[in-house]
């Protein structure tokens, strides 16, 4: 998938084979993704974007403009954020994701440094960023360029599987389903409560943004024991009017006209160094 991916990107038009594009049909095989133990302890990763393509055409990657500013991001300096995996209670020596831990801050250098405001279960509320959960996770952020506005966002993995393609390489993808919240202005404390005193929201929030991510990773230990990969990123419009308390008629028509294709594919080249 990711070479397919890459080869249609190269190409610099609409891909030749759409099959390559549709929601994947593996459910949660594993009770988490189950690491080399060469990928074991906390990682300095640089990710550049290598592509972008829209699979359905450009009138479905997003708002008017969407494709566009992320075309524009194609020279932008890689990513800079730290990744860490650690033992798992497997008895084969393989290790896990901390996902708060990375997720947390990929986030902080996406949308600026002081942007997470929490991380942890939705269940439980926000804990701390060492806390393990493989199917959900909440982040509450206050992006840089955002005006002050606070989002949460849920994040529930749908779908999961991987492999071992050698005692020096992995392949891996999840499915996961993503469900943005704008909270209203004005609401300023830690669980998305008016703080007494505090100057009542000026205005009622935009419905959820719920669209489901499929990301495939591919993963090669090198003899330096710097690890190389590819990421592909595959974005698709959630139909289903049902998981979100108000209904966007129009995010629902373009959904449904996608069907089972996705519509935003992103290419990532990814470079981990052990951090010091």
């Amino acid at each position: 998938l990711v070479e397919r991916t890459c080869s249609d990107v190269a190409a610099n038009g609409p891909p030749g084979n759409l099959s390559f594009y549709t929601r994947p049909a593996y459910a949660l095989e594993t009770a988490d993704l189950y690491y080399p133990p060469w990928l074991t302890g906390t990682w300095e990763v640089l990710s550049s974007t290598r592509g972008i393509i829209a699979p359905l055409g450009t009138g479905f990657f997003g708002s008017p403009g969407a494709y566009e500013r992320a075309m524009a991001t194609l020279n932008d300096p890689p990513l800079s954020y730290r990744a860490r995996f650690s033992p798992s209670a497997e008895a084969d020596g393989s290790c896990i994701c901390e996902r708060a831990f990375t997720v947390a801050s990929i986030s902080r250098a996406a949308m600026g440094a002081n942007a997470v405001l929490g991380v942890g279960g939705p269940s439980t509320g926000f804990l701390l960023e060492g806390v393990q959960s493989a199917d959900a996770l909440e982040v509450r952020i206050r992006p840089n360029g955002a005006d002050g506005r606070v989002f949460r966002a849920q994040l529930e993995v749908i779908g999961r599987t991987s492999r071992r393609t050698g005692d020096n390489s992995f392949e891996c993808a999840e499915l996961t389903r993503q469900t943005v919240f704008a909270e209203p202005v004005g609401t300023n404390s830690p669980a998305g409560q008016q703080q007494p005193g505090a100057r009542p929201p000026s205005r009622a929030p935009p419905p959820p943004l719920v669209k489901e991510i499929e990301t495939v990773s591919t993963y090669q230990l090198q003899p330096s024991g710097r690890v190389l990969g590819q990421q592909r990123t595959l974005t698709f419009l959630v139909a289903d009017s049902a998981y979100t308390s108000n209904t966007d008629y129009d995010a629902l028509r373009r959904s449904r006209a996608a069907g089972r294709y996705g519509v935003d594919g992103r290419v990532y080249d990814l470079v981990y160094d052990k951090a010091r």
